[in-house]
């Protein structure tokens, strides 16, 4: 069948005209080239929207399902790759800075702190040696209080060696005698009983 197809086209071409075959075929030719170029643009944006509308179609079927906050996170990627590096050396500087800051107000406080021991030591010393220099004062040169008496109460009295005989020693009351010998006779006994005993 194809050996017969074949034949018979080739039979209908030899009975053509081959100066009539080739100038119809050039008309073809130049009236497609026209078209062509007619509809080479239009052609060419209907090309590029089906390429995109394809690979967007592919990707959508392709891609596995993700929420839309995804799809927002990506768009702002870019930004967030360039700007990191930026973020994390203004936050490093931001830590260096505000520990520098804690290391310099510690230090401040020691030295503060080391300023007012010193202080007070000087000012303990001082009080120190205005005590002992008070206290050695005191000692070196006492102060007589002087007399709060007036003058005219102030009376001498002159020098005696021996007291002074009263005047009314005659005038004393004397024991009666019986008295007196009972007394001398209660020592007698008493005398004559520790003798007894020391014998």
């Amino acid at each position: 069948m194809q050996k017969t197809s074949k034949i018979r086209m080739a039979v209908a071409l030899a009975r053509i005209n081959r100066g009539t075959l080739i100038q119809g075929l050039n008309s073809i030719s130049r009236s497609s080239k026209s078209v062509a170029k007619l509809l080479q643009p239009q052609l060419a944006c209907r090309l590029l929207e089906l390429r995109d509308i394809s690979h967007r179609l592919l990707r959508e079927v392709n891609a596995p399902k993700q929420p839309l906050y995804n799809v927002q996170v990506r768009r702002g990627s870019l930004f967030e790759i360039i700007s990191f590096p930026a973020k994390t050396a203004l936050t490093s500087i931001m830590y260096a800075s505000y520990a520098a800051l804690i290391y310099l107000t510690v230090c401040v406080n020691a030295v503060l702190e080391k300023v007012k021991k010193i202080f007070q030591e000087e000012e303990s010393i001082r009080q120190n040696k205005e005590e002992s220099e008070n206290l050695r004062k005191a000692f070196s040169e006492p102060v007589l209080s002087e007399p709060t008496f007036p003058e005219g109460e102030i009376k001498a009295k002159p020098y005696r060696s021996l007291p002074e005989k009263p005047d009314n020693i005659s005038d004393r009351p004397k024991l009666p005698a019986n008295k007196l010998s009972n007394k001398i006779q209660v020592l007698h006994s008493v005398f004559d009983q520790s003798a007894e005993m020391n014998e």
